[in-house]
């Protein structure tokens, strides 16, 4: 059986009910470098699209932690983190689970020229031969952008103590980490909450449209730069950045 698309979350009891022998491996990454990553890679700074991963960041925390409770002792859950900062030992373990023997050229997965993925986060898995545990903590690096931490903050208040904890991770610690990294007031007036970005286009109201809008050519110009704007908009000037006509078409 070889499905490669990975949004399994949605079909894992389907799978467990086709496949009820099978021995199951749940792959968990802490849901703040899930974002980041998914911003970094997919929606860059075209915050306007990010309503369409909303079930990858909604939906799937909860469903894979519903999955790992319904399969039991058939499934085999591995942390992202671990992962990197211990491969040999999370790799075996696999193996150990899935009855194969341990080969160390699973971890060194650089040494062949393998064809290059079209899809995926291409930067980062060529740079590397084997798993690197610098990866880990990257993602705090994009709090200091102050949409991205307000999207952080809002995202682990939602998903709440429970669901952190059920996945592994600590919330009192990521709390912590988005506390220390919190904008001041007058800069956090300029960003949008997570819940209105996740809204789909039909949902908006015109009001939050225009004010989206307005926030998204404030982060990407300032106030000089929105004035400037607005009076060219007067004028019929057409803007020459075409990545302010990308977020605006978006």
């Amino acid at each position: 059986f070889l499905d490669k698309t990975p949004r399994y979350y949605h079909i894992i009891p389907e799978l467990y009910r086709t496949f009820p022998k099978a021995n199951f491996i749940i792959l968990l990454r802490n849901p703040l470098a899930v974002l980041c990553s998914i911003v970094n890679i997919w929606i860059k700074e075209c915050w306007f699209s990010l309503y369409l991963y909303e079930h990858d960041l909604l939906k799937a925390p909860i469903e894979l932690t519903k999955g790992i409770k319904l399969l039991t002792e058939k499934c085999t859950v591995s942390n992202y983190e671990n992962l990197l900062s211990n491969p040999d030992n999370e790799i075996k373990t696999i193996c150990d689970r899935l009855e194969i023997n341990f080969d160390p050229k699973m971890i060194n997965y650089g040494s062949k020229d393998f064809p290059k993925w079209k899809f995926g986060d291409e930067k980062t898995v060529y740079a590397h031969k084997r798993p690197d545990s610098k990866n880990i903590d990257t993602w705090i690096l994009n709090l200091q952008n102050p949409q991205m931490w307000r999207v952080a903050n809002d995202y682990l208040h939602f998903l709440g103590e429970d669901i952190i904890k059920q996945m592994g991770y600590s919330y009192e610690e990521l709390e912590q980490i988005i506390n220390e990294h919190r904008p001041n007031w007058f800069i956090l007036c300029r960003t949008l909450s997570l819940e209105l970005l996740l809204k789909k286009p039909q949902e908006r109201t015109k009001r939050e449209f225009f004010f989206m809008r307005f926030i998204i050519l404030l982060q990407l110009r300032g106030f000089k730069g929105l004035i400037i704007r607005l009076v060219q908009k007067l004028l019929g000037i057409t803007p020459k950045s075409g990545q302010i006509k990308k977020v605006m078409s978006s």
